[in-house]
């Protein structure tokens, strides 16, 4: 997180309205969303290079790249924090994601306003990492 107080979020899943979600919110989020580009981002923006807090993506369909992205990411940012946003449906791959490096699992029919909380939390060790570190 910038010294502005801004998160930096990384987006994969595109049945959320991110604008409606993320407007207003304290601490300011910027995000990327990568929904309809992940290819052409992942190959060739070198997407995972970049700095993010929050990587948020959907699992309802085949993750692999996500996790793959994943991975990339923490090796050039090992405290990014991950969100799956998945289905009810897909409770059973939970445990091989969060073995591959998810931090939250969130289903959307149930847990979104669980979300809101997620991200009070990263934001909270966020700035006491920021904080320990100036």
């Amino acid at each position: 997180m910038g010294r502005s107080g801004t998160m930096k979020m990384l987006i994969k899943e595109n049945c959320i309205n991110w604008n409606q979600l993320l407007s207003g919110h304290t601490p300011q989020i910027d995000y990327v969303d990568i929904s309809n580009k992940f290819r052409e981002l992942a190959n060739e923006d070198k997407i995972h290079r970049k700095f993010y807090d929050i990587f948020v993506f959907d699992s309802t369909q085949n993750y692999r790249p996500e996790l793959d992205l994943l991975q990339e990411l923490k090796t050039y940012n090992p405290d990014i924090k991950s969100v799956v946003i998945t289905s009810e449906q897909n409770r059973k791959y939970r445990s091989h994601l969060v073995s591959m490096g998810v931090d939250h699992f969130l289903f959307r029919e149930s847990d979104m306003p669980l979300f809101e909380f997620v991200l009070k939390q990263i934001n909270l060790r966020l700035t006491r990492t920021e904080t320990l570190a100036g």
